[in-house]
């Protein structure tokens, strides 16, 4: 939800995130690659919490964070206005 708590998306527990339209744009698989809309793999989360991109750079931690949470941010693009 946004700061109006308005609905921008969800991540279902399947590991599919979906915009606000119920489209599906992305998907988290269960070894944590992280998969665009079009099924490209556009990065990675480590067990460990280690979030990578595409060219396999850390771009950030998600240390405790359920996995396909930690994909929302760093990967789709929810809040966008």
């Amino acid at each position: 939800r946004n700061s109006s708590n308005a609905s921008i998306g969800k991540s279902g527990s399947d590991g599919t995130s979906r915009n606000a339209s119920k489209s599906s744009i992305g998907k988290v698989e269960s070894n944590g690659t992280v998969r665009n809309g079009s099924n490209s793999s556009i990065g990675k989360i480590e067990s460990d919490g280690t979030v990578r991109n595409s060219s396999n750079s850390c771009i950030g931690y998600a240390k405790g964070v359920p996995v396909r949470y930690a994909a929302v941010f760093f990967f789709f693009d929810f809040f966008k206005k």
